[in-house]
């Protein structure tokens, strides 16, 4: 027997949701898309991880926002100025791996196998801008790109770079030994 048919109080049709403004609106909203960002970062790397072999067969599969760069010997031979993720405060991420200085950081992930960096999206071009000046004298190799994201590796590490209206993420993640 339910509580209206007992007798007891009935469910107001006149129940109000709880007003939606104030910092609480906007702490939702961030997560939201931060989660959305981190989603299409994760699934970058997760794509990334299962992409065909560099192969003449498997290379004629991929689309054309896969295909990587050509190789070319014009390497710069330093990166781009820039502060290291140790000087940002990060414990963990590839030794001398560097990001564009005056970074505003949105949200942040430092873990052993994982370091992520979120931004706002009117940074996201600048970052994206610096990744591919500079990954080549870090030692990564671009294995795709698009007109907003990347993904890259070096020994022991796998990154992507994506980046939406809202925000823009660079997430490293340490690979199995």
């Amino acid at each position: 027997m339910s509580v209206a048919q007992a007798g007891g109080p009935k469910p107001s049709a006149s129940r109000r949701r709880p007003e939606r403004t104030g910092p609480g609106r906007y702490a939702r909203r961030l997560a939201r898309e931060l989660a959305a960002a981190m989603a299409l970062v994760t699934m970058l790397l997760t794509a990334s991880s299962c992409a065909e072999p560099n192969t003449p067969q498997g290379m004629a599969t991929r689309s054309a926002a896969q295909t990587p760069p050509p190789n070319t010997s014009s390497r710069p031979s330093t990166p781009m100025p820039g502060v290291t993720l140790s000087s940002l405060g990060f414990m963990h991420g590839p030794a001398g791996f560097t990001v564009p200085a005056g970074l505003d950081l949105r949200d942040r992930v430092d873990q052993s196998n994982v370091v992520t960096l979120v931004v706002p999206a009117a940074q996201g071009q600048g970052l994206l801008d610096y990744l591919n000046a500079s990954l080549p004298a870090l030692g990564y190799t671009v294995t795709a790109r698009s007109a907003d994201s990347l993904i890259f590796e070096a020994p022991g590490w796998q990154g992507a770079f994506t980046m939406s209206d809202a925000l823009a993420g660079l997430t490293l993640r340490r690979l199995a030994q």
